[in-house]
């Protein structure tokens, strides 16, 4: 048993083992936040779609076009802002599981002739130099779609809104 003033000797493999549960950590809050961004979008469009629903089948006056449209709007610009948000959130953690793979790359670097990072390198040319159709979008980020959609919803709602 140690006293409190000795600390356990850890080992290389506990480094890059601590190191590596950090990574898949950040990972799952990555996924966590592309998950929610997601589920917003997708209620979001849901709710702008049974507000023209509503146009259709409810008082078709202007003044209630107008203020669905105005909601409709202000859905679209919450969408974007929310979008913008939970990718800086999903950005923060990949950058630190970047960090922590890097990390754990160095160290067994250190001990054996394993670079992890190089290995991720080499993984990612491949993917992009693959050719395939999808190709065609990989420099493109998924946030632009997202934030897209949201653009649109703007747009639809100024067309309510001034019709």
């Amino acid at each position: 048993m140690t006293s409190d003033d000795e600390k356990p000797e850890l080992t290389e493999a506990d480094v890059i083992k601590a190191l590596l549960q950090n990574q898949m950590e950040e990972n799952v809050f990555v996924r966590h936040y592309e998950e929610t961004r997601f589920k917003i979008t997708q209620m979001t469009i849901t709710l702008s779609g049974l507000l023209i629903g509503a146009l259709r089948f409810g008082n078709s006056q202007q003044h209630t076009s107008r203020l669905l449209g105005v909601f409709i709007v202000i859905l679209g610009v919450l969408g974007v802002l929310i979008s913008a948000k939970y990718t800086e959130r999903a950005d923060r953690h990949a950058s630190l599981s970047r960090a922590y793979r890097r990390a754990a790359s160095d160290l067994f670097g250190k001990i054996g002739n394993y670079d992890l990072e190089k290995i991720h390198e080499n993984a990612a040319l491949k993917h992009k130099d693959s050719g395939s159709i999808t190709g065609l979008l990989h420099d493109v980020r998924a946030r632009l779609f997202w934030m897209g959609i949201h653009l649109c919803m703007i747009v639809l709602g100024l067309i309510v809104a001034l019709s």
